[in-house]
């Protein structure tokens, strides 16, 4: 798991798979491309949200893994969700919430 950020011109990836945070950038100005043609695509299911900034608080503990990062950036904490399949059942479980699968 990754959170994918748009910063208004950049999707900016931060993958944490290998124990450490590696940003990756795409020049995606359109989210619909990005999220469906790219991630989707490549076999990655999409849970788009909108973090708001009130809900970001850096520093809330978390753990050194995809989830603890996915966690942080998004604003979620939800301390007993520990892995990426968890966290996948509580932002899919989230109102208005629509979900990219791999085609």
């Amino acid at each position: 798991c990754f959170p994918v950020v748009f910063d208004g011109e950049h999707w900016i990836a931060l993958d944490s798979t290998q124990g450490y945070v590696r940003p990756h950038v795409a020049c995606y100005r359109d989210r619909e491309d990005a999220m469906r043609s790219v991630y989707a695509t490549m076999g990655s299911t999409v849970v788009p949200l909108e973090a708001e900034r009130a809900a970001i608080h850096p520093s809330k503990l978390f753990v050194g893994s995809c989830v603890g990062l996915t966690q942080a950036v998004l604003g979620v904490h939800k301390p007993w969700i520990f892995t990426p399949y968890q966290l996948y059942r509580h932002l899919t479980g989230l109102p208005d919430v629509e979900v990219y699968r791999p085609s």
